[in-house]
């Protein structure tokens, strides 16, 4: 299978403090990947530095065969403008109700009408499970779980290929978590969409993931399947079964 996603000797950095040292991994078309890691191990920042927000030191990261850090600026707006991105908290525009903020992308960069816009803004906030009037409500009437549908209403709403999750379950309920879970496989199906997750929610990555990395002390620990972790010798795999969430991983065979 084709990868859509190419991330070749990068290395990341934050106060000259090295966060990803060299590393190099792929992402497949319609693929489901999870970036993981405990807490301080780069997640965030190897995540910033694949949608355009965080220059790397050095390496490559192609998007549909494109360095996204080395082409013309209007050849990056035009691959950014096909990855959606959901952050962590949803980050929505406070000013903005929900209807406007799921069509803030299409007001900015098409040419459609408003009415047009908000049709299909509709769409979207009904497509991950929001009920309608929902579209009248401003962010601090939201729950934490719904802040990140309408932000991931927002992400589809551009007809993204690539789908960009950053800790999309943190925070929620155990039945919230499972319920997001199953929202981006329908939609991973529904939409052909290529998902990068980046996430410490070991349920995630055993119900939805087709492969993931493990970060740690700036390399990649493990990359591959659920499968192939479990036989592997990461010599993080005891650290990773210390929580109730964790040890599910290994007692549903």
């Amino acid at each position: 299978m084709k990868n859509i996603i190419e991330v070749k000797d990068l290395t990341t950095s934050y106060k000259n403090r090295i966060i990803q040292d060299n590393i190099s991994f792929n992402i497949k078309y319609k693929e489901i990947f999870g970036i993981l890691g405990g807490s301080g191990s780069g997640k965030s920042t190897l995540l910033s530095t694949m949608i355009y927000l965080k220059e790397p030191v050095s390496g490559s990261i192609k998007i549909f065969d494109s360095d996204i850090w080395k082409v013309s600026q209007n050849k990056r707006s035009i691959i950014l403008r096909k990855c959606g991105v959901v952050f962590q908290f949803g980050a929505l525009y406070s000013s903005l109700n929900v209807l406007d903020n799921v069509g803030i992308m299409l007001k900015e960069y098409s040419f459609y009408p408003k009415k047009i816009i908000d049709e299909i803004s509709k769409y979207f906030i009904n497509i991950v499970g929001l009920p309608s009037y929902v579209k009248d409500l401003y962010p601090h009437e939201l729950s934490g779980g719904m802040k990140k549908r309408v932000g991931l209403a927002r992400a589809l709403a551009f007809n993204p290929k690539i789908l960009f999750l950053d800790e999309p379950t943190s925070g929620l309920d155990p039945q919230s978590a499972e319920n997001f879970d199953k929202l981006i496989l329908k939609l991973r199906d529904h939409f052909n969409l290529s998902v990068v997750m980046v996430t410490h929610d070991l349920d995630s990555i055993k119900d939805i993931t087709d492969r993931f990395i493990l970060l740690d002390n700036s390399k990649i620990l493990f990359s591959g399947s659920l499968e192939e972790f479990k036989h592997s010798e990461a010599n993080k795999i005891d650290n990773l079964l210390k929580s109730k969430r964790g040890e599910r991983l290994w007692k549903e065979e």
